[in-house]
């Protein structure tokens, strides 16, 4: 587990073009891909995050991506609904094995990117083709921060329709 530091700034680019750069997260909460399901699902719920980025424990280079949409599908897939619960911060299954696997056996491998020069606007456009809540920002594979819906609907609030 790791992190990317970097406050968050919105504001326009020199050029006037609203950049994802501009506006992405670039405190991202990074796991390697031997990390537990379980681990995962205790990071989402302390972080109130939904997603994270899978890298490799060496190279940092992005290989996967791992979301709560996909712990709990697996969950409902193999499991009656009334086998797991979520409380107070608490994320937990009664299913030991299968909160012990790696992410990497669970996570996707094929990752929605862009670069940090992407346009909010194609960002918006690519999420939306692809149905995904959040784009990974990387430059040479490695992850420079984070693109989520949230991250649209600030810029909306902050410039206006206008600002795209």
């Amino acid at each position: 587990l790791f992190s990317l530091n970097d406050a968050k700034e919105l504001e326009l680019s020199k050029d006037g073009v609203l950049r994802v750069s501009d506006v992405m997260s670039k405190d991202v909460t990074c796991v390697i891909d031997s990390t537990t399901i379980e681990q995962v699902a205790s990071i989402f719920n302390h972080k109130k995050i939904s997603g994270v980025p899978v890298v490799h424990y060496l190279s940092k280079h992005l290989v996967g991506i791992i979301t709560m949409s996909d712990i709990i599908s697996r969950i409902f897939e193999k499991k009656d609904p009334a086998t797991f619960h979520l409380e107070v911060g608490v994320f937990q299954s009664d299913d030991p094995p299968f909160m012990s696997q790696p992410v990497g056996e669970l996570m996707h491998k094929q990752v929605l990117e862009v670069a940090p020069d992407c346009t909010v606007q194609e960002a918006c456009k690519l999420m939306m083709e692809n149905n995904v809540h959040r784009l990974i920002v990387t430059k040479r594979s490695l992850v420079f921060g984070i693109f989520t819906a949230f991250d649209a609907v600030s810029v909306i609030s902050h410039f206006g329709i206008k600002g795209f």
